[in-house]
């Protein structure tokens, strides 16, 4: 694929592409981040507020005689729920905020606990420096303020918060590991690099259905029926490829080859697709698909195919067949035969292909390399690939794939009337009685890859 950096539209390309991907490590993520509130809870701390009467210099002193074991030991009694010597020292906190006011804070899991064991410290501290035979002296100390517990975020507001975090993190990780995938994968998504991947221009991107089952496939033929911008896009393909309905009977049917790979199920779609856009021009049409034993790929539209006349929906101008039975063979009048292949891309073979052939392929679905080896396929067995059909175009990609496609033997010039102005190329038909496909002609060869 190309190496052009990305911008934020194709980044939310690659993370709709790579969602369950995406998802997962978002998920992961945001149970991590739970799990952490869980482990580690938010603590509430409570202050109490003790007044010395004096100088000032006493209160640094008193800061040290809060914090000491014999005040302690004699508050632990009164903390609810109970908690040990050393925890109570690793959380209290004893400041003096101004002269004679000395702050005692417990940080703690709850308000309850925290209140209590700051509390308990503020008495344990005054009654020990008001006893006449305390070693720290007789000082008049007194509870300012008892203990409260300062605003914060509650444990459930806590959770929630780290487990967005975490959702957040699962999910910038998710998406960078879907663009690393994406640009180690060599997958082609952007038209431009289709086309210049096998040197051939790209004739019409359009969205594609998916099929199952054979009546769906049967549906889509009847009833296929394009948007505005994707008939119009097949339309040029169309004229692309020298199919009008105001072609003469004399020329015969051109025969056209639409060959995808196996696990590309929306590209195989626009085989059909064309040809039943085809016929709703009033273009006489014939829709060949062809099987090879034991592959599944095709089996649906296959099945599909073998009712030539189809439901009472279909249009007068299509008629569909299976490779290999007499009704596979162009009738008179009929202006276009589109023959639906699939091949391996890493093994590719391909029977004996028309003189035309165009690549379906998805956007996203495979390298330049495959494009590469089915080309080669279908030019070893006497065709010529001169386009590709792209299913599923990426919506964030703004080239179009129109590689200039150099003059070539097969094709005819013809005048467009205007002195001086190019001529357009357009392939040379095949006559009727050359338009017949005989796809057992070199046993071995599979019509698709196995």
């Amino acid at each position: 694929m190309s190496q052009r950096s990305l911008n934020a539209r194709q980044v939310v390309q690659i993370v709709r592409r790579h969602r369950i991907l995406v998802g997962a490590v978002t998920v992961a993520g945001l149970v991590i981040g739970f799990a952490f509130s869980a482990l580690h809870p938010p603590l509430v701390t409570s202050t109490a507020l003790v007044v010395l009467p004096g100088k000032a210099q006493q209160t640094a002193t008193q800061v040290v005689i809060v914090r000491s074991e014999p005040v302690l030991s004699r508050a632990l009694p009164a903390i609810h729920p109970s908690i040990s010597l050393q925890q109570l020292k690793d959380r209290l906190n004893v400041q003096s905020l101004a002269v004679g006011i000395i702050s005692v804070s417990v940080a703690s899991g709850s308000a309850d606990q925290s209140n209590s064991a700051a509390n308990a410290v503020a008495d344990s501290y005054v009654g020990y420096v008001r006893n006449p035979a305390s070693p720290a002296g007789h000082i008049m100390a007194h509870l300012l303020q008892p203990a409260f517990a300062a605003p914060g975020t509650g444990a459930q507001a806590q959770d929630a918060i780290d487990a967005a975090l975490g959702a957040l993190a699962g999910l910038v990780a998710g998406t960078v590991t879907a663009i690393v995938i994406r640009r180690r994968s060599g997958r082609l998504f952007a038209l431009d690099d289709m086309a210049n991947a096998i040197s051939v221009p790209v004739l019409a991107a359009v969205s594609a259905a998916r099929p199952r089952e054979a009546a769906d496939w049967a549906r889509l033929i009847d009833d296929y029926q394009p948007g505005a911008v994707d008939a119009w896009r097949l339309r040029q393909a169309l004229l692309e490829l020298g199919v009008t309905a105001e072609a003469g009977d004399a020329e015969g049917a051109l025969s056209v080859t639409v060959l995808s790979l196996p696990a590309d199920q929306a590209a195989l779609a626009l085989g059909p697709q064309l040809a039943t856009f085809a016929a709703s021009l009033d273009i006489p049409t014939l829709l060949v698909v062809g099987i090879q034993p034991g592959s599944n790929e095709t089996a649906a539209l296959y099945t599909a195919c073998a009712v030539p006349d189809g439901s009472a929906k279909r249009t007068r101008c299509l008629r569909t067949a299976a490779a290999g039975t007499a009704e596979a063979a162009a009738r008179p009048g009929e202006k276009l035969v589109l023959v639906v292949a699939v091949a391996d891309g890493e093994k590719p073979q391909v029977a004996e292909s028309t003189p035309t052939a165009v690549l379906g392929v998805s956007a996203g679905a495979a390298t330049a390399e495959q494009l590469a080896r089915l080309a080669m396929a279908t030019a070893a067995y006497g065709g010529e690939v001169t386009g590709l059909l792209v299913a599923d175009p990426d919506p964030a990609d703004r080239t179009n794939g129109r590689f200039p496609r150099p003059a070539k033997r097969g094709y005819r010039a013809q005048a467009d009337g205007a002195a001086g102005s190019m001529a357009e190329r357009r392939p040379e038909p095949l006559r009727g009685h050359e338009a017949r496909l005989d796809f057992s002609s070199r046993p071995g060869v599979p019509l698709e890859s196995s």
